[in-house]
């Protein structure tokens, strides 16, 4: 298959003037249980498409690991200054919920809208381990993660479950988000299946390599999908992640409203209600500045 690169320069009309003037801020989370691919799927995204790349790790909770990474990714001339969070231990247990919820409250506090520098959390791709069954702490998470940011479900290692058993697992994962009201950007009911290959020679890899056999890497595989479908759909993932801004400041507002003398609830509230209002206000008129 031709090199279809990270999909950059398919970006909507939208954005096509700002990306060619100062680029786009991109924030992507990687995260779930250890040994899925999450590594090589990061690699395999950015490719040989990455200008300078640096690594810093955020911190190490036994048995949280988060490492940050901040690129600059280009094609075809076009520039996007991409973190990726890579989330390492997370659905092995459910005890490192805290760490995870205080990592996305800092970057959502510290964000001013008069600032270019958006550290927040654009989108969240949370992998799942190819068996024939949803694991509950995985759904734990994914709807703790789903009050914060954009969440895609993606079936790691995908070649490992056969046509036959992938409709089974579509079938419980789709009995599993009835039961725990779990929802995901655009309303998925159903995750992508994707492989990814070994990196070498810094060239995007086209297989995975077992110890008997080499894997085509677009066996079954629906990496070029959902690659396609994350920048086909960036607007609305901008879009959305304000949402999830929003009402984050609209229950932080509540919270320290009941904290306080209920004497005062409804003047403070008030006060506070019309500070938000010309925030959002000034959102609107940045938006519709975006779209002329």
């Amino acid at each position: 298959m031709k090199d279809q690169g990270i999909g950059i320069s398919n970006l909507p009309n939208i954005y096509f003037s700002r990306v060619v003037n100062k680029g786009i801020k991109f924030n992507l989370m990687v995260i779930g249980s250890r040994g899925l691919g999450k590594t090589s799927f990061i690699n395999n995204f950015i490719g040989k498409y990455t200008v300078k790349r640096n690594r810093m790790l955020c911190f190490t909770e036994l048995p949280l690991h988060i490492e940050v990474s901040q690129m600059v990714v280009t094609e075809h001339d076009f520039n996007v200054d991409l973190e990726i969070i890579e989330v390492d231990g997370v659905g092995d247990n459910i005890d490192n919920e805290f760490y995870l919820q205080n990592f996305f409250k800092e970057r959502f506090n510290e964000f001013d809208l008069n600032s270019s520098n958006d550290r927040r959390v654009h989108l969240c791709l949370y992998f799942i381990e190819p068996i024939d069954f949803i694991k509950k702490t995985d759904v734990y998470y994914m709807k703790s993660l789903s009050e914060y940011c954009n969440v895609i479900p993606v079936v790691a290692k995908s070649d490992m479950i056969c046509e036959q058993d992938r409709e089974s697992f579509i079938n419980k994962f789709k009995g599993s988000l009835e039961v725990s009201k779990l929802s995901f950007f655009q309303n998925l009911t159903t995750p992508f299946f994707i492989n990814t290959g070994e990196l070498k020679q810094n060239e995007v890899a086209k297989n995975r390599i077992y110890s008997e056999y080499t894997l085509d890497f677009n066996f079954r595989n629906q990496y070029y999908k959902l690659v396609s479908f994350i920048f086909d759909e960036i607007v609305k993932l901008f879009n959305e992640t304000q949402y999830f801004f929003e009402k984050y400041k609209i229950m932080e507002l509540a919270n320290e409203v009941i904290e306080k003398n209920p004497k005062s609830l409804k003047k403070e509230f008030l006060k506070k209600f019309e500070e938000s209002k010309k925030e959002i206000e000034k959102l609107k008129n940045r938006l519709s500045k975006l779209e002329k």
